[in-house]
């Protein structure tokens, strides 16, 4: 008996229950820098290369679809790169400004030296489509860049601080910039320019990640430091802020650090690292760094979380108790999550938080990655391979779930 697809729910309830009753975790036998390999999490491995295709293109790190192009910025290189997804043709590149920074040692970093100025590029942050124009955190400056999708040109220069993160409104007439300098957000008209600068709840420091609701009525704000537990202890872990843009003020927050099995003899350093709204407004994924939680998630209506999906480190992860799911995406019904400490993706069943298969991505991962899906087509940045990995979705879904 063959199943032919995602939705064979019998052989789906027959999958779920060997799941069950061979093991909680996902098989892990690939060692560091090996080729991409899927692993089925009832014990099957397989080459990943049937439904991948590598595209060599540079070490980038966000990643961004509209209308049938791809934005992808680099940190490393300076600079955001446009493809036509079509045939991942290189159709533009823009570099980012340069600045200059002030070297007072040699290059061993001991020995004073005359003071001198170096021209550097700054580095490409997050990126955001709004009003038809694309966005760019320009990092090392007090800019983000607005740029003419057509002609690839600078036109203009908004001075919000460049580091930190967008999202927008669901029809993309409003943009909302978080930034990591100044610990406001800031609420953009894309055609005038003009703002609205709210700051961070009282003592919030840092921004990991910024999401909004499907109905665009509710801001969310995943930020660093400045957290109050549940028992109103000033933890100054990271937290939660969630913002009803109809009102102008803050509802609620929820404190999003250390669960128990962390080690709670260390200061909490997690952050959330990316918050993936349920397109259904119910619950809210977020990707934790540096925690054992792995993914919180949130439940909308109660304003708590509700529950977690934890991760086990892998062979290429030997020295974190976390892999770091640092980029979220929905595919049909299951939730993709690229875990960065152990450079693969796991595919979860949302219904059951339950990992089914993770692609292990081959080489270990050092700096941020992600993942964006357009329809059956999946796109992961891999800074170390220096290449976009194009991933056949509809392929890989009838794979896993098929069998003589």
């Amino acid at each position: 008996m063959r199943a032919k697809c995602w939705t064979d729910k019998a052989y789906y309830i027959a999958i779920v229950i060997i799941i069950a009753a061979i093991s909680h975790n996902p098989v892990w036998s690939q060692e560091p820098n090996s080729p991409i390999m899927l692993h089925i999490t009832t014990g099957r491995e397989v080459p990943g290369s049937s439904f991948i295709t590598e595209i060599p293109s540079g070490g980038f790190n966000r990643l961004l679809i509209y209308k049938g192009m791809l934005f992808a910025s680099s940190f490393r290189e300076g600079q955001v790169s446009f493809f036509d997804t079509k045939g991942m043709a290189l159709t533009n590149r823009v570099e980012m400004e340069e600045y200059k920074r002030d070297i007072i040692y040699d290059s061993n970093g001991t020995n004073p030296v005359i003071p001198r100025q170096k021209i550097i590029s700054c580095s490409a942050g997050d990126l955001a489509i709004a009003g038809g124009k694309l966005f760019v955190a320009q990092v090392f400056s007090e800019f983000v860049l607005v740029i003419d999708i057509s002609t690839g040109k600078i036109i203009y220069k908004m001075p919000v601080g460049g580091e930190g993160v967008f999202t927008s409104s669901p029809r993309g007439n409003i943009l909302y910039f978080a930034s990591n300098l100044r610990n406001v957000f800031n609420i953009i008209d894309p055609f005038t320019y003009k703002f609205e600068t709210i700051p961070f709840p009282d003592g919030g420091r840092g921004i990991g990640s910024i999401g909004i609701s499907p109905d665009g009525r509710f801001l969310y704000l995943g930020i660093r430091r400045g957290g109050v537990t549940a028992n109103n202890e000033e933890s100054g872990g990271s937290y939660l802020a969630v913002y009803d843009l109809a009102e102008r003020r803050y509802i609620v927050t929820i404190y999003l650090g250390r669960i128990g099995s962390d080690d709670t003899n260390k200061e909490d350093v997690s952050s959330p690292g990316y918050i993936l709204p349920a397109d259904d407004g119910r619950v809210l994924y977020i990707g934790m760094f540096q925690s054992q939680a792995g993914i919180q998630i949130v439940d909308v209506k109660k304003l708590e979380i509700t529950g977690n999906i934890a991760f086990t480190p892998n062979k290429r992860n030997e020295y974190f108790k976390w892999v770091d799911p640092l980029s979220l995406a929905f595919y049909r019904d299951y939730l993709i999550s690229f875990n960065r400490n152990n450079a693969e993706l796991a595919i979860i069943d949302r219904k059951l938080n339950y990992v089914l298969a993770t692609l292990n991505l081959g080489m270990e991962l050092t700096s941020g990655a992600s993942i964006v899906i357009d329809g059956e087509s999946a796109y992961v940045a891999h800074p170390e391979r220096k290449a976009i990995l194009v991933i056949d979705m509809k392929k890989l879904a009838s794979f896993i779930f098929s069998r003589e």
